[in-house]
């Protein structure tokens, strides 16, 4: 999860290359009052859209994936069983991130 001063930093970046001589008249003087703008900036509507639980969320499917991926692929490699078990492992991590229930663990 990004925290406020990386935040910032990619903010003043991206002004950066947006206030160049080519571009904007006075522009030294623009990139400065951005750049403290962003600096002092409490960025609350930014980190608002930043779920930590969706981050969280997608962060465990793509290691379910990989896993998936992994053990159907080394253990099991080309094989009926390989392929069964690595669809069977995809179908539970779908629902554990979905936090629902399969059949029998109810």
């Amino acid at each position: 999860l990004m925290d406020k001063d990386e935040i910032r930093n990619a903010l003043k970046k991206d002004f950066r290359k947006l206030y160049v001589k080519e571009y904007t008249t006075n522009w030294e003087i623009e990139r400065l009052v951005r750049e403290v703008e962003i600096d002092v900036m409490g960025l609350d509507n930014i980190l608002s859209l930043i779920d930590p639980d969706e981050i969280k969320k997608r962060e465990r499917w793509v290691v379910g994936e990989e896993l998936c991926i992994l053990i159907g692929n080394t253990m099991l490699k080309d094989t009926k069983a390989g392929i069964l078990l690595g669809e069977q492992l995809r179908d539970y991590m779908n629902h554990y991130l979905k936090g629902q229930a399969l059949k029998g663990e109810q």
